[in-house]
């Protein structure tokens, strides 16, 4: 790691004894035994699910609101609101409701909600972001108090999966956004949204009866919270330098592997990288492992494939291996033989101003210069450097792609047609036979056709090095002592909270265990 990112660790590792000394040992009063209290980095903009889109709000909202379907932890979809469904032809999919729920006033949920939710979403006057997702979606029909027909413009195999939105009741679906103002069908009923908390009440299930989340924006004193016994669980946004310093406090950290996939990106318009040997010969170049373990904890999981493994339309793919040796005989087959400076030819590296980002992309930097390749970092502010991405103005970057579960990424990001602004292929991949195989992927209602169809993109997107692939980035949570047990779900959200398990913990023992 270069002296930049050493000196910003230090600085953080600073400001984190600073702060210790100036809060001392105090611990808050204990919580409610049946309260669980979770520190999280930005609060919700909505809890209305036809607008959620960032993070928080879409983990706390399905919290509140029941849907058709949800993503188990393989990513396959499983019913929730829905006792079932199935296709009656390639436009038409029939949904019949479970009769067990009801909103949180009582009322039972019926089609006609599920009917007004969708059709508020297509509706150009509600505005919703999810438009886009449904405009294929040309009616909702209801055909009783358990029955709904959606039918489709075009075939599209994947629709179920997108059908994991928070369900209103038909006379607030009807009206406009309803953020801090909402009634759900789910677990957890909404008892207070205010600026730094928001307050969750158990309506069903055996989970906690109160979830208080509050919004502690920075990630120190989000760990001081937890020391001091004034928080229970935080989740997510945990920088890996604070990892020691929550190992030495006894309090535990939990990981678990997501469907966000980290990796770097090529522009294969032109050379050197249009040369699939090229490509190779960087990822080849790359020590992942070692990367992973020194920026990140050892924390991430290393992947090759956009989905993961488990995914029930993934596929194992050789790993790309840890070789400089080769990837210097690659460079030379290729025609880029060391210049008398010891240079073969010279990149631009555009990254986010995210210090995590920098140092990878400085390791990537140090890798990539022992084997002749002159690396220019590119550091922009986030709204400046994801425009220069989507318009497809760089060499080389990295991003993530996150909470991954619907296979059709691969046409969004693969297909010739999808160059920005059409979609998301902006390295500029063209292989007519990847085109073929996504468009029949489209098309086809047969699953093990499909899946089929899916495991060969993937296979050939790992052969021709569109990206390099890096890893999995884990979902990391940090227990306080009064929780027994809580596994991360996968998509980073807190459905573990639902099994989560308390334990008393005195509170004279987070006092001393501050103090140590």
């Amino acid at each position: 790691m270069r002296a930049s990112s050493w000196n910003a660790s230090c600085v953080r590792g600073l400001a984190l004894g600073c702060a210790l000394v100036a809060v001392g040992c105090s611990a808050q009063g204990a919580a409610s035994p049946d309260t669980v209290r979770i520190g999280i980095a930005t609060a919700p903009a909505t809890l209305d699910p036809r607008f959620a889109l960032d993070a928080a709000s879409v983990r706390l909202a399905e919290l509140m609101h029941c849907a058709l379907v949800r993503m188990d932890r393989r990513f396959a979809p499983m019913p929730e609101l829905a006792a079932s469904w199935h296709w009656q032809d390639p436009y038409t999919l029939v949904v019949r409701l479970r009769p067990d729920f009801r909103f949180h006033n009582g009322r039972l949920v019926r089609a006609e909600d599920v009917a007004a939710t969708l059709r508020s979403i297509l509706d150009a006057k509600t505005k919703s972001p999810l438009f886009a997702l449904f405009r294929n979606l040309q009616a909702v029909q209801v055909r009783g108090k358990r029955l709904l027909m959606l039918r489709l413009r075009k075939p599209e195999p994947g629709l179920v999966r997108k059908l994991g939105i928070g369900i209103l009741p038909r006379e607030l679906a009807q009206e406009g956004a309803h953020a801090r103002k909402t009634l759900g069908c789910g677990p957890y009923r909404l008892v207070h949204f205010g600026e730094d908390k928001i307050v969750f009440a158990r309506v069903q299930g055996s989970g906690p009866k109160r979830l208080v989340f509050f919004v502690v924006r920075d990630a120190t004193t989000r760990a001081l919270k937890l020391a001091r016994g004034e928080l229970d669980l935080i989740q997510g946004d945990v920088p890996a330098y604070l990892l020691p310093f929550f190992r030495r406090r006894g309090l535990r950290v939990v990981a678990a592997p997501s469907n966000t996939f980290t990796y770097i990106g090529f522009n294969l318009r032109k050379p050197p990288l249009a040369d699939r040997r090229v490509r190779k010969a960087l990822a080849m170049a790359i020590p992942r492992r070692a990367i992973a373990k020194a920026l990140f904890g050892g924390l991430p999981k290393l992947a090759e494939t956009v989905l993961p493994q488990e995914h029930p339309d993934g596929v194992q793919v050789p790993p790309v291996p840890y070789d400089p040796q080769r990837a210097e005989r690659l460079l030379d087959e290729a025609g880029w033989p060391r210049g008398k400076d010891g240079v073969r030819f010279r990149l631009v590296y555009r990254t986010s101003t995210n210090l995590e980002r920098i140092a990878l992309a400085e390791a990537v930097q140090a890798a990539w210069r022992r084997i002749g390749v002159a690396v220019k970092l590119e550091p922009l502010e986030w709204g400046a450097f994801y425009a220069r991405i989507r318009s497809g103005d760089f060499a080389v970057y990295s991003l993530s792609w996150v909470g991954v579960a619907d296979p059709e990424i691969y046409f969004w990001i693969l297909h010739s047609s999808m160059v920005p602004p059409a979609g998301a292929n902006r390295g500029g991949y063209r292989n007519p036979q990847v085109d073929a195989w996504l468009e029949e992927a489209k098309r086809t209602l047969d699953a093990r056709k499909r899946r089929a169809l899916y495991q060969k993109v993937a296979r050939k997107m790992h052969e021709d090095f569109v990206y390099a692939p890096l890893w999995r980035e884990p979902v990391v949570a940090v227990l306080g002592p009064r929780i027994a047990h809580y596994t991360p779900w996968p998509d980073g959200g807190f459905r573990g909270l639902l099994t989560l398990r308390l334990q008393s913990a005195p509170p004279f023992q987070e006092s001393r265990a501050a103090a140590r």
